[in-house]
């Protein structure tokens, strides 16, 4: 697996949490993206691995949605190896 497969794999695995996350609280991406004031569209772009979130927004987002310890060490993992300048 190339530097760049990995970076894509584990930006999609962050999204599809964060998507996961948001149906379980019954949340729109609309609802989402008002009460973190972005724009619907930047949510889809997390969701689909297009784009992730800063690790500020990533806090806010563990919190909003009750992400679980065990997701929370993973999306944690997710941010560091996908921002290493390694992997960019």
């Amino acid at each position: 697996m190339t530097a760049k497969q990995f970076k894509t794999e584990i930006t999609q695995e962050l999204g599809d949490t964060i998507r996961e996350a948001r149906k379980a609280k019954g949340l729109s991406q609309k609802a989402l993206a008002e009460s973190l004031h972005f724009s619907k569209q930047t949510i889809c772009g997390w969701e689909k691995g297009r784009a992730q979130p800063d690790f500020d927004t990533l806090k806010h987002l563990v919190s909003l949605l009750d992400i679980d310890i065990g997701k929370l060490f993973t999306l944690i993992l997710v941010f560091f190896f996908s921002n290493l300048d390694f992997f960019t």
